[in-house]
This record gives C-alpha cells, structure tokens and sequence, in this order.
C-alpha cells in the first residue's frame, strides 16, 4: 500500500519549494487544523497569518496565504510553558521615568 506523503496535515512543515506557495483560506485552514470560518475570522480581528488579497476592480477578491507566512506565524506562537503565556498576556509595568541607581 503507498502513502500519500504530500496530504496535508496540520502543522506539517512546508519543504523549501513550498514556501511561497500561495493557498486558498479554506486550504490555510485545513493546514492548521481549524475551520475556513475561524480563519476568516482571525482575518478579519488582525490575529491571523498574514495574507495577500487578489481582485478584479470593484470586487472584494479572495484572500490567500503563503505558507512561509503561516509556518511563522506558528512559530511566534511557540510556548514552553504556561509562564510564557501569562508573560505575553501581562501589562507592561508602567515607568517610573527616574534614572537606573
């Protein structure tokens, strides 16, 4: 029986050809292992991978991802522990605007 190496599956790393391959959000969202709805809707709130929009004029166009883009787009993501999370999420402490003792 033979394998299809190249099905997509989530988080799988893109070789090097396939890096600024451009794919379709239904496609994007199916590498991340989501829905094409939250995808659009991590678009539409800033949240998502970076994307390139294509249209004709006076048309909305759709919306594409280069795989470089969303490989690191994860990376940033990366945590190592829960620490990490509560880091990113914390207020910046404010500043006393005095100068280092």
């Amino acid at each position: 029986m033979r394998r299809d190496t190249h099905a997509a599956t989530p988080h799988r790393r893109t070789e090097p050809r396939d890096a600024d391959r451009l794919v379709s959000t239904a496609e994007a969202a199916a590498y991340l292992g989501i829905s094409a709805q939250h995808m659009r809707a991590m678009r539409s709130a800033g949240t998502g991978p970076e994307y390139h929009r294509y249209c004709a004029v006076g048309t909305r166009g759709r919306a594409y991802y280069r795989l470089s883009a969303i490989e690191s787009w994860l990376a940033a993501r990366r945590h190592h522990s829960t620490a990490d999370e509560e880091a990113l999420a914390a207020p910046a402490p404010p500043s006393n605007n005095y100068p280092e003792d």
